[in-house]
């Protein structure tokens, strides 16, 4: 049997308390963005906005700014909703649509992947052996003018 659906009221908190177990899955519905499922993360580094957090090496808990461009998703936690400072819990988007910080100019549709800036994706060709590391795709560039400028993706593969 499958328990209610949890939705949270205010998944832009952050705190030096556990704000759930680490890892718990709860539901958001954003009023942009629509229908979101996050996970409660604890930084070991700080994390801004919208960037991309995969897991420590060894860790399934806590979570630094990605590193590698095509990391696999599965080392992947999801796109944070606010700043995180290090040592503090908060709430990562692991699927449904999330802003996420870009590292290059892209279009709408594009395949997105981990790029090699801290946090950053990217619309990186994927080749042989590297669908493991697809994200999501790209649904808007509005306002898109330099590297570093917040797109709107649609997260797949991290739940």
């Amino acid at each position: 049997m499958i328990g209610p659906i949890v939705y949270l009221s205010d998944a832009s908190e952050t705190s030096t308390e556990q704000l759930a177990p680490v890892g718990t899955i709860r539901a958001y519905l954003d009023p942009t963005l629509g229908h979101q499922l996050l996970r409660s993360v604890k930084a070991t580094s700080a994390i801004t906005k919208y960037e991309l957090c995969q897991y420590d090496a060894g860790s399934s808990e806590t979570v630094v700014p990605s590193t590698t461009d095509k990391q696999k998703a599965i080392v992947c936690a999801g796109f944070a909703i606010a700043s995180i400072a290090a040592g503090s819990y908060g709430w990562v988007v692991c699927s449904g649509q999330a802003y996420a910080l870009g590292h290059s100019s892209m279009s709408a549709g594009a395949t997105i992947l981990s790029s090699t800036t801290a946090g950053r994706v990217d619309d990186l060709a994927v080749g042989s052996g590297e669908s493991l590391a697809v994200l999501g795709s790209c649904v808007s560039v509005t306002g898109w003018s330099t590297a570093g400028d917040t797109i709107t993706i649609r997260v797949s593969n991290l739940v």
